[in-house]
């Protein structure tokens, strides 16, 4: 007969024992949704000190991670992390989802309960739930390409009159467009409407 040291449920035992102590509770973990607002030409997100205790990450790594991420300056000031321009919520929170894949979530128990250790000039995340651990394989996203600014019948626009066509109306460039304004005296400035806009050649009216 086979020692019981080594039969199936000794050897399951001492298995379990050897695996680390569970560090979540075991329920479902979700991605920190961002609170971002616009304040004039910069973006903020408002709830960073709540993102970054949830990821357990240090902030500077995860704020260096969107930055580059959305091609754009910034840096984190006090309680809020604040990005150079104006950028959509979603494409803030599809990088931060996509740092929380790389850089915190387990591939195998899929777990947030991980820490990163740097060896020589490899990152692994290693799992404190599981014990898995793996190199950490950056993959970029795609880039946000900013929208190229336009001219839109129904808008309201501050322009210049650079000129005076034949017809007496002003005139002003903006984006590419040659804008007829009635009434535009040389050097005004204006808020216009666009009212058609035709090719390259758009027709407005001045607001007061």
């Amino acid at each position: 007969m086979a020692d019981a040291a080594f039969d199936y449920k000794s050897l399951l035992g001492r298995a379990k024992k050897e695996l680390p102590e569970p560090t979540s509770s075991g329920e479902r973990w979700e991605t920190p949704q961002a609170d971002v607002m616009t304040e004039g030409r910069q973006t903020v997100i408002r709830n960073w000190p709540h993102i970054v205790e949830r990821v357990r990450r240090d902030p500077q790594h995860v704020a260096t991670y969107l930055l580059r991420e959305l091609g754009t300056a910034g840096g984190v000031e006090g309680d809020r992390m604040v990005f150079q321009g104006n950028l959509a919520t979603k494409a803030i929170q599809e990088r931060l989802d996509h740092y929380v894949q790389t850089y915190v979530i387990c591939s195998e128990c899929g777990r947030p309960d991980t820490h990163l250790d740097r060896q020589e000039r490899t990152t692994l995340l290693k799992c404190e739930a599981c014990g898995a651990h793996k190199p950490i394989v950056v993959r970029r996203i795609r880039p946000i390409v900013p929208e190229k600014p336009t001219l839109k019948e129904g808008q309201v626009y501050n322009m210049t009159i650079e000129d005076v066509s034949q017809r007496g109306d002003g005139v002003a460039k903006m984006f590419g467009f040659t804008i007829f304004v009635p009434g535009g005296k040389r050097g005004g400035q204006h808020k216009v409407l666009i009212e058609k806009i035709s090719g390259g050649v758009a027709f407005g009216r001045m607001q007061p």
